[in-house]
């Protein structure tokens, strides 16, 4: 596999502000309703559902320990989900998203969703939604569709397997991954159609593409934008591993317009793009 360090830079439209929003709102810790390491995957859901429903707070999840889940779990407006050290949310089921924003069930849109210091352990299980799903076409294991103002920090998916993304945001406004690290067989962190993007400080090894951006993804929807990439890799080094040749390490199609400045490469190979011809390469 290839191993991918980046910062990655995309035009940032309007200031972020997520993690602000979350000085302001209330706290709950998980624990208070159930949510814990001894519980079963099902009474963990009902548990970490009870505390995120109706948003406006912050979720923390602090004691050390391994939280089996076996359905997807949905995240409101104005939520932020904070996991301490030691906390593995871990699939404990074949089902789809561990997370999502609630919008998606009625293409509705939310708005400032952060999540902080998320660890999941995908566990050998990967599904994606059938056609009649409302979320079909999204396919990460945190998936966002239709949020104006997201945050993803600290993240880790050391395990993800082919079919799902560790990472998926699709027609999004606003959105901040920082600190995460992506090991398996599918794409570490995978954009659809969105407005004002920033993705640092990030490891990647991955099967397929570490980062891949496509305008054109859920185009089913009948609300595409497309994406304008001002993108800077510095300090990657690349190296050889299972990923063959011919793949690429960054993916960008469709509706892609821009710049992308490659700095410092000095590994075995140098950085492998897959960009239109709308994208200028400067290395």
């Amino acid at each position: 596999m290839s191993v991918f360090r980046f910062t990655f830079i995309a035009l940032l439209v309007a200031g972020l502000g997520t993690a602000a929003f979350a000085d302001e709102m209330p706290r709950v810790d998980a624990a208070r309703v159930g949510f814990s390491p001894s519980a079963a995957a099902s009474k963990n859901v009902a548990a970490l559902q009870k505390a995120l429903n109706g948003g406006h707070k912050t979720v923390s999840v602090t004691a050390p320990g391994i939280y089996d889940l076996d359905a997807t779990v949905y995240l409101d407006s104005h939520t932020r989900l904070a996991c301490g050290k030691g906390v593995t949310l871990r699939k404990a089921a074949p089902y789809g998203f561990m997370l999502i924003n609630r919008g998606v069930l009625t293409r509705e849109w939310n708005e400032r969703i952060a999540i902080d210091g998320l660890h999941i352990a995908c566990n050998g299980h990967s599904r994606l939604p059938p056609p009649n799903d409302p979320a079909y076409g999204m396919r990460g294991q945190v998936s966002m569709f239709r949020v104006k103002g997201i945050e993803v920090t600290n993240f880790r998916c050391l395990d993800v397997k082919e079919t799902q993304f560790c990472l998926h945001f699709c027609t999004f406004e606003d959105l901040l991954v920082d600190g995460f690290e992506t090991r398996g067989r599918k794409d570490g962190v995978h954009l659809g159609p969105g407005k004002g993007f920033v993705i640092r400080n990030g490891v990647c090894q991955t099967g397929d593409d570490a980062i891949a951006g496509n305008g054109r993804l859920v185009a089913t929807t009948g609300n595409v934008h497309p994406i304008a990439v001002d993108l800077t890799i510095e300090n990657s080094p690349f190296r050889p591993g299972d990923k063959p040749d011919s793949l690429p390490d960054v993916s960008l199609g469709g509706k892609v317009t821009g710049k992308i400045v490659v700095r410092g490469n000095v590994e075995e190979r140098p950085t492998r793009l897959a960009v239109p011809e709308s994208v200028e390469v400067k290395r």
